[in-house]
């Protein structure tokens, strides 16, 4: 499963607290970066990890 903010946005911490649910059942992959290379340009790097 994946869980990504890639078309709706989706605040890093919801997103990490669906990643933790659904890896009790699954295996869940998260993308780090963008599609929009302008957003990409403007998050930093203390952003990709959290």
């Amino acid at each position: 499963m994946e869980v990504s903010d890639g078309t709706l946005t989706i605040p890093s911490k919801d997103k990490a607290r669906h990643s933790a649910e659904f890896s009790k059942e699954f295996s869940v992959l998260s993308e780090v970066a963008k599609k929009d290379i302008n957003e990409a340009d403007r998050m930093p790097i203390s952003q990709w990890l959290d």
